[in-house]
């Protein structure tokens, strides 16, 4: 059998994950959800709560802040940032904040795994969480936060 087996026919009609529709439902889907978390989830004394599904806080008083936690919300809010979503570039800040000051380990290097305001719940290092760190870093120096934050 050839390749051109295997291709669909040459057609006008446009993708439809390109189509005007489906990006602006994209678009109302993205913003609907940030509108749910964004700003429910800032924990004031820092990083953010976890939520649940009515979009209050799970743990209000000393809640746990796990790493994947910290550093998925700062990836969050740098796809807000890069579709212009105001107050995004405050929680990418917010979030690195409290991964750079809070989440490593300035005297033995690597980052603990959870906090709580008391100090480390959880102070393994874990792979799994320094990869999440790359991910934050790398998302907030792509839209020009610095790293480190001071």
């Amino acid at each position: 059998m050839s390749d051109a087996a295997f291709h669909l026919p040459s057609t006008n009609a446009s993708p439809w994950q390109s189509r005007p529709f489906h990006r602006q439902y994209l678009m109302r889907q993205a913003n609907n959800l940030f509108d749910f978390f964004e700003s429910a989830s800032i924990n004031p004394a820092g990083g953010f709560h976890e939520l649940s599904d009515d979009g209050e806080p799970l743990s209000p008083q000393n809640p746990v802040r796990q790493i994947h936690v910290t550093t998925r919300m700062i990836h969050c809010a740098v796809i807000g940032s890069l579709i212009g979503r105001p107050g995004s570039d405050e929680v990418v800040d917010h979030g690195m904040r409290y991964l750079w000051e809070k989440h490593r380990d300035a005297q033995h290097g690597g980052y603990v795994w959870s906090l709580d305001d008391d100090g480390h719940a959880d102070a393994s290092k874990q792979a799994y969480g320094h990869a999440f760190v790359l991910l934050a870093a790398s998302s907030a120096k792509l839209v020009g936060h610095p790293w480190p934050i001071r």
